[in-house]
């Protein structure tokens, strides 16, 4: 069991503390704030494994994983903390999401510190297909977790269908939104549908076979998706990419349920579930569509390049006027214990009554 060190303990890392319980074959040891006065607006966090002196903390653990901060933390705090592992021969592990931020400068410590880069970089298989002329047939029954947005809580929900479906005995072949999927026994998605300088039509099909080919190896009864990016634009001046990765995703294969996760507001119009649905069924080539009410509250900056948002514990909205509007209960919450089994049962029944999906 490897003894981890995290930095900075904020919100990014609100999801790995919510379900410490699951991670596997690492056990975190520490949580290092910024400062003294830091609040990551996170509760029941163990005390004891909170501190600002990562000299103790580095000290007493085997690895430091370094994770990207809101708001983004200078390159020279992240150094700081690079150095001082690297003085006592420790593993040094940092996200694919950080090395974005600061790559080259932090890849070329690789050289002179025992670093690893967190996130699953294989190959597109597009390259060496033999046949790139057609999608193979996806017949695992297939998750996908989706979100309009940043902080929307698609980690949590990937975990959460992942624990219920282990539960009831499955086989699941799993890639998660973000890196620290790592932590809980799967991989990340393959960083390569992400890379925009690879056509579209190459990163679909390379998708296709990528899958493809995990399926042949580990003969999965259930596949579940994580998707960071959001499915649509936010606004002519936010237009978060444009939604064209979860369309990469939602054209390799077909999406037996999307869950799409929302921002949370008091005043949800039924004509904006609707929307989603729609989006579900005709963008994300999806079978079932369900709603999540994230925990996150969403505002637009005054430049209205950007969000700024605000974190609760509950729904705002009324759940039961929202799912009155449809046939059957299509908007959840998982910050509700009773709406999180109800969305849980429901995607279960829907996978093992449903014939159009088996």
């Amino acid at each position: 069991m490897k003894k981890v060190a995290i930095y900075p303990l904020d919100y990014n890392i609100r999801e790995l503390i919510y379900n410490v319980s699951m991670i596997k074959n690492f056990e975190i040891n520490f949580y290092i704030k910024r400062d003294p006065f830091s609040n990551p607006g996170i509760k029941n966090i163990p005390s004891e494994k909170v501190t600002v002196d990562y000299k103790h903390a580095i000290s007493n653990t085997d690895i430091l994983l370094l994770n990207t901060g809101n708001p983004k933390i200078p390159l020279q705090e992240y150094l700081t903390l690079i150095y001082y592992a690297q003085k006592l021969n420790k593993k040094i592990v940092i996200t694919d999401a950080l090395l974005n931020e600061f790559s080259p400068e932090i890849k070329n410590l690789q050289s002179s510190c025992d670093i690893r880069f967190w996130g699953n970089h294989t190959v597109n298989p597009y390259d060496h297909a033999v046949n790139k002329l057609s999608l193979s047939h996806i017949t695992v029954p297939t998750i996908a977790v989706f979100g309009v947005g940043t902080y929307c809580n698609k980690f949590q929900c990937e975990l959460a269908i992942r624990n219920y479906f282990l539960q009831q005995k499955y086989k699941v072949l799993q890639y998660g939104s973000k890196e620290i999927s790592t932590l809980f026994d799967f991989e990340s998605m393959p960083s390569f549908i992400r890379n925009t300088s690879i056509p579209f039509y190459n990163r679909v099909i390379g998708f296709n076979k990528y899958i493809a080919q995990k399926i042949n190896e580990e003969n999965p009864d259930l596949i579940i998706l994580g998707i960071d990016d959001s499915i649509l634009p936010y606004s002519n001046e936010i237009l978060n990419g444009l939604g064209e990765i979860p369309l990469v995703v939602a054209s390799a294969l077909n999406v037996d349920i999307a869950i799409i996760n929302i921002y949370n507001q008091e005043h949800i119009m039924n004509e904006y579930i609707s929307h989603l649905l729609s989006c579900g069924k005709y963008r994300l080539n999806s079978s079932n569509t369900y709603i999540n009410i994230s925990g996150t509250l969403a505002d637009i900056q005054d430049d209205h390049r950007g969000l700024k948002y605000y974190h609760i514990d509950k729904p705002l909205c009324s759940l039961s006027e929202l799912n009155d509007t449809f046939i059957e209960s299509k908007v959840f919450t998982l910050d509700e214990p009773n709406s999180k089994s109800n969305l849980l049962d429901t995607v279960f029944n829907q996978l093992t009554n449903n014939i159009e999906i088996f």
